[in-house]
């Protein structure tokens, strides 16, 4: 190693080799240090060189800067800028980004691949964990491209002439064998914005085939389906950026970034100029929960809300104040005969109240749901709801009730263990519907304080205590859920049952369900009920045999001021 550079410590061992924190002993700075597995320098290609002084030579401020590419006795290695920040992949597991973050990374990045394409370079393998932000003092974020050239250096020094990328993220003239080029930088940029901006990629763990399959068929689906709440504009720019086609791009860089600057973001009101991150957790008052909800979950604005119409109840030995005027009072000044005859009126209308809401949910509800009477909803269309059944409440008791995820008739299966869904879940172990889960909407997920319902599955019984948001500590807005993608097998056919677990609490929920070939989703509703863990069956009736169905589920109401809470604990998939 050069005695310029002392390392202090392993950061980690990745897919190029190990890299290190190291200290500049002549300048007195951190950097970071990489070590490459490389053959001898007589070996190396011609243009080397010229790349290496290229790299070392680009500055600006969305590139991390690299300071240093040479060799010693133990190989090449690779000295770069120290910056304290966070991976984009990191910040995607807990959700979504704001249309505003979005917008603010879309244009710090294009700013980065435009100064790396005027020099004549391509960075050819643009991926989440490439790129990572650092906080500005006045707020937001500044997004850095941090691996720029790694790839081309790691194939180069390894005696390869391919480079590395990330599925997800490759433009399908890529995938078919095309070299590295301006337009796939352009696509790969696109894509990180749709996933930004969706909170997963609706053709997650898909194989070359299948993308280029995918992308011959129609490209990528419409990116407001999972961001309604993303203005047309900005989503025609992100459907510009991943088009299948080259020709249907941006024709470079400075004109993606002319478009982009077109675009007017509708961006939320705040106290802090450009920020990209959700409010920071507010501290759960302590107070008795309502509705069966944890304490730390009640919100504080409801507690307010109940305080200004429930009188306080005194202090021990606190007189109460009269109060002239009052109702007791009138009825007292009233003649006994005329109280007497109010009295029994009063009780003949309760009666008929409590006969006519008997027969009016009658024959809804059955010894499986708890007798919540849910409303059962079907139809001849090509998707529709099933009874959903109660499991239990939302607090805990000596015995959970059990589901069994496992069986004859069962195709998949997801378990929610934590807090992202996107990552914190166990998968049926020869499934193959579900093709991804992630969050719909900007707000921050929670794990439960304790498990509601056992589940049985691959074998063994597991008491998750999964993830839920609510309105005041995750900061959820109704029309926020979760999205999944089913991709039925080419060799399947017959109905299926879809079984969402789901946690339910002073909201309504809605499923939409993006059929194969149709525009506009299929649009069911379960209503709200009395709060718990809900099983939710839905039948899609003719699944089509490799056909991919998105399916949202978001919290609705009425009424937009009320405080909720929702979580997602399982899906099951099976014959029907």
């Amino acid at each position: 190693m050069s005695n310029r550079y002392e390392i202090t410590s392993l950061l980690e061992k990745d897919r190029l080799g190990d890299v290190y924190m190291a200290l500049d002993v002549t300048l007195q700075r951190k950097v970071v240090f990489r070590k490459f597995e490389s053959q001898s320098a007589e070996s190396l290609p011609e243009h080397f060189a010229s790349f290496t002084g290229k790299l070392c030579a680009l500055q600006h401020p969305n590139l991390l800067t690299i300071y240093d590419i040479d060799h010693n006795d133990e190989g090449y290695y690779m000295v770069t800028q120290y910056v304290d920040s966070e991976a984009l992949v990191d910040r995607l597991k807990r959700g979504s980004l704001s249309v505003t973050g979005v917008f603010n990374m879309a244009s710090d990045l294009l700013d980065a691949l435009h100064a790396i394409h005027s020099v004549g370079l391509i960075h050819g393998a643009l991926r989440s964990d490439s790129v990572s932000r650092i906080d500005r003092v006045r707020g937001g974020h500044r997004y850095l491209v941090g691996d720029l050239g790694l790839d081309t250096l790691s194939a180069m020094l390894g005696g390869r002439d391919d480079v590395s990328s990330d599925l997800e993220l490759s433009a399908p003239e890529l995938l078919e064998g095309a070299k590295p080029n301006e337009q796939g930088d352009l696509f790969a940029l696109g894509q990180l914005c749709y996933i930004a901006v969706a909170g997963g990629h609706p053709m997650s763990g898909n194989t070359v085939d299948e993308y280029i399959q995918a992308y011959q068929q129609g490209g990528m689906p419409d990116v407001k389906q999972y961001a309604p709440e993303l203005q047309q504009d900005f989503a025609d720019w992100i459907m510009r950026m991943v088009a299948a086609d080259p020709a249907d791009r941006p024709e470079s860089a400075e004109a993606a970034m002319i478009g982009l600057h077109e675009i007017t973001v509708n961006a939320p009101a705040s106290t802090i100029p450009g920020m990209t991150q959700a409010v920071a957790e507010v501290a759960p008052p302590a107070v008795v929960p309502q509705s069966g909800i944890q304490a730390q979950a009640v919100a504080a604005n409801q507690t307010q809300a109940m305080a200004s119409e429930v009188p306080p109840e005194p202090s021990p030995g606190q007189a109460i104040s009269p109060k002239s005027g009052g109702i007791k009072e009138k009825l007292m000044a009233m003649p006994k005969q005329t109280r007497v005859m109010m009295g029994a009126g009063a009780a003949l209308l309760c009666l008929i109240l409590v006969i006519g809401v008997s027969m009016l949910t009658r024959g809804n509800g059955d010894a499986s749901d708890g007798g919540d009477g849910r409303e059962r909803v079907m139809g001849d269309g090509p998707v529709f709801l099933l009874d959903a059944s109660r499991l239990c409440g939302l607090k805990p008791d000596d015995t959970l009730p059990k589901v069994v995820l496992d069986g004859g008739e069962v195709l998949d299966w997801t378990l929610v263990t934590g807090a992202p869904v996107s990552s914190e879940r166990l998968d049926h172990q020869d499934g193959t519907f579900l093709a991804s889960l992630f969050t719909s909407g900007d707000y921050d997920q929670f794990q439960m304080p304790s498990a509601l319902v056992r589940y049985e599955g691959n074998g063994m019984e597991h008491q998750p205590q999964g993830a839920m948001t609510d309105s005041v500590r995750g900061l959820a807005n109704y029309g926020h859920g979760w999205q999944t993608m089913l991709r039925v097998p080419k060799k399947h056919q017959g109905p299926v049952l879809v079984t969402f677990y789901l946690i339910q609490d002073r909201c309504d929920y809605e499923f939409e369900v993006k059929l194969p070939g149709q525009d506009a989703p299929e649009k069911l509703r379960m209503t709200a009920g009395t709060p718990g863990v809900f099983k939710v069956p839905m039948v899609i009736r003719s699944p089509q045999a490799g056909g991919f169905y998105a399916i949202k589920v978001s919290a609705k109401s009425e009424d937009s001021s009320r405080d909720f809470s929702m979580g997602l604990q399982a899906i099951q998939i099976q014959k029907y």
